[in-house]
């Protein structure tokens, strides 16, 4: 026991005057509205992975989030073909042929309801929004704004452009109740004043369960949820001209932040 007592002594010893790692560069983060960014920063300072600093501004940053891979195109020569991080489990399809994002994670459009609301009927698919039986009774931000162009993109692509405006013509005759945020449309479900409302992912889940509320991934009896992947941008940076250090905290950044262990 003396003997055992005496090893760890000399192990915590050890282990007390091991010297503390290098510091950790800045790396300036931008993180679109809606993603969450300041997660993001306290789990890769706490893991030691990056000291990234959220910027409010994508012309200042380094590193990029975007809630599209189409922003990540809108780039230019911004978005260096080469600079994404490898994602040899990504099925090429879903990968940019010149790798100037990587694909992180992805958001839904989905259906939130009121629980403690009893409705004979609740819509499970984007079609049942436009049903009669939910007349007035469905909170959404106008489609002609925010995330809505990317939703009618999906779906055009899913059921062509003639399809797509019939939905979108339904739906407006069917008097849903518009509002200007994502958080307002959970915000009009929690309160109680419509049973139903179509939001994303992100807004939904930071809201349930503590706000009575279901999220319903819609269309699962059919072709499935509009999930669309957000982006991983390296930023306008020439890597040959980098110190090997810079260059460890920014690519150990976004090869953290588009694996499993990161964002997702």
């Amino acid at each position: 026991m003396r003997r055992a007592l005496f090893a760890l002594a000399v192990a915590v010893a050890a282990g007390c005057s091991r010297p503390p790692p290098p510091p950790m560069g800045p790396v300036k983060l931008y993180v679109a509205p809606g993603l969450p960014g300041a997660l993001v920063v306290e789990l890769a300072r706490s893991f030691a992975i990056a000291n990234p600093v959220l910027v409010g501004r994508l012309d200042d940053a380094e590193v990029a989030w975007l809630k599209d891979p189409v922003e990540a195109l809108a780039l230019g020569a911004r978005a260096a073909p080469g600079s994404a991080p490898e994602q040899p489990g990504v099925p090429s399809a879903y990968v940019d042929p010149k790798h100037r994002f990587a694909p992180v994670g992805a958001v839904a459009r989905v259906i939130v309801v009121a629980e403690r609301r009893a409705e004979p009927f609740v819509p499970d698919s984007l079609r049942e929004l436009a049903d009669p039986r939910v007349r007035g009774k469905v909170a959404l931000v106008r489609l002609d704004r925010g995330d809505g162009p990317r939703l009618a993109a999906a779906l055009e692509l899913g059921y062509g452009e003639r399809g797509v405006r019939g939905w979108l013509d339904q739906l407006a005759a069917n008097r849903p109740v518009v509002v200007d945020e994502e958080a307002d449309v959970v915000a009009r479900v929690a309160a109680g004043e419509v049973p139903f409302g179509l939001t994303d992912s992100l807004t939904a889940g930071a809201a349930t369960p503590r706000d009575g509320l279901r999220v319903v991934f819609t269309d699962q009896k059919g072709s499935g949820c509009v999930v669309v992947p957000t982006a991983l941008v390296v930023l306008g940076l020439d890597w040959g001209a980098l110190a090997d250090r810079e260059r460890a905290w920014k690519g150990r950044l976004s090869g953290w932040l588009d694996r499993p262990s990161g964002t997702k």
